[in-house]
């Protein structure tokens, strides 16, 4: 079966969803859960992330498909930024649990948190019009079931076991 790597992106629906489902227990005042779901959020972005910088973007590269909106460098200086913010996002839900009546403080977690929704916004547009669909149209029906048979590889394996191995020996 032909598939095309566009379905890679289904996965920003789920996250967008789990981020809501985040943000329904942050205004709610339940600080605990929702640091829970937004971890839950960021392992699922960690793995679809890993899975583009491993894959997705070298073939992408190997195929010659740069162009100027649709970048390698920018899809990993962009995967970069929203590492930036998971950590800034992680931080500001330590400092909740403290203070979970804190009202002013959940606000202006939320408007923090609606400064990454953008974030991702934006990455997600330039996934949807340059990455995926140049890959589409470019890389031929083998290589797509290998690079298909790949990420589900990596998406299988946990990224702790993973950073369990690849870490350097001591």
């Amino acid at each position: 079966m032909d598939r095309p790597l566009s379905e890679l992106l289904d996965v920003h629906e789920v996250l967008a969803e789990r981020f809501a489902e985040h943000q329904e227990r942050l205004v709610e005042g339940e600080i605990a859960v929702a640091a829970e779901r937004f971890e839950a959020y960021a392992a699922l972005l960690g793995v679809h992330m890993r899975s583009e910088e491993e894959l997705v973007i070298p073939a992408f590269e190997g195929l010659g498909l740069d162009c100027e909106r649709g970048r390698a460098e920018l899809y990993r200086a962009e995967h970069a930024r929203i590492c930036w913010w998971i950590d800034e996002l992680r931080a500001g839900l330590a400092a909740l649990r403290g203070t979970p009546d804190d009202l002013r403080s959940r606000i202006a977690l939320l408007d923090r948190e609606a400064t990454f929704k953008r974030v991702m916004e934006h990455h997600d547009l330039r996934e949807r019009e340059y990455l995926y669909p140049l890959l589409d149209e470019h890389a031929g029906a083998a290589a797509r079931a290998r690079l298909w048979t790949a990420i589900e590889a990596l998406e299988r394996t946990p990224l702790a076991d993973r950073a369990a191995r690849e870490a350097p020996a001591k």
